[in-house]
């Protein structure tokens, strides 16, 4: 199991990691747009409705309540309890993605980065999310400008790290549009230290 600060090397971040790689690529993702825009939002329950994996068993304990199934994010269960819920699917969609589009090497972005960009807008979202679902306030699908906006509120994340995050935010959608304004190593270090910022703050996947 991945430590903190090793949540890119998650079975989810992999999979959405390798189709931000297959996007930057230039090939179609049609087959897979439903899917994939599914997961790197965090909608878990949309996910699990595409893929329909068989669930592994789990019993969660939450405000004195015990349950066993029915889990869902529009019931107010939390992201990592949905997170672990979709793993068998998150398998089957990497390795069906993969026989498709098969391996790819990209001369800019070294796999980790691709691995960490996946981790680091999942876990944003999965931590506004959880907090919102503590307030009761229900699950809505969100710009990931306006997750860090939120979330740095709940947080009481001071604007200049705010402002890192959103350049990590910039850097991903750079790997999803591929505008070239300025270079990838460039962009590489302030994502870097966006991934610190995100570190520094505990907004991890494990």
């Amino acid at each position: 199991m991945p430590t903190k600060n090793e949540d890119h090397k998650l079975p989810i971040s992999y999979a959405v990691g390798y189709m931000l790689k297959v996007i930057k690529s230039g090939k179609r993702i049609n087959k897979f747009k439903d899917e994939f825009n599914a997961i790197k939002h965090g909608d878990y329950d949309m996910f699990l409705d595409y893929i329909k994996e068989p669930e592994p068993f789990m019993v969660q304990w939450s405000r004195g309540v015990i349950k066993t199934d029915n889990f869902s994010q529009r019931a107010g269960d939390c992201d990592f309890v949905m997170m672990v819920r979709a793993e068998p699917s998150i398998s089957k969609f990497l390795k069906t993605c993969f026989a498709e589009y098969g391996s790819i090497t990209d001369a800019d972005l070294p796999d980790p980065i691709f691995m960490k960009c996946a981790a680091f807008e999942i876990s944003l979202r999965n931590h506004n999310n959880n907090i919102r679902a503590s307030k009761n306030i229900p699950w809505e699908k969100k710009d990931l400008v306006d997750v860090i906006d939120e979330l740095c509120v709940y947080r009481n994340i001071p604007e200049a790290d705010k402002n890192i995050l959103q350049d990590g935010r910039k850097f991903l959608n750079r790997i999803k549009h591929k505008p070239t304004a300025t270079s990838w190593s460039n962009g590489i270090t302030k994502f870097n230290v966006a991934w610190t910022v995100r570190n520094k703050y505990l907004i991890q996947l494990v």
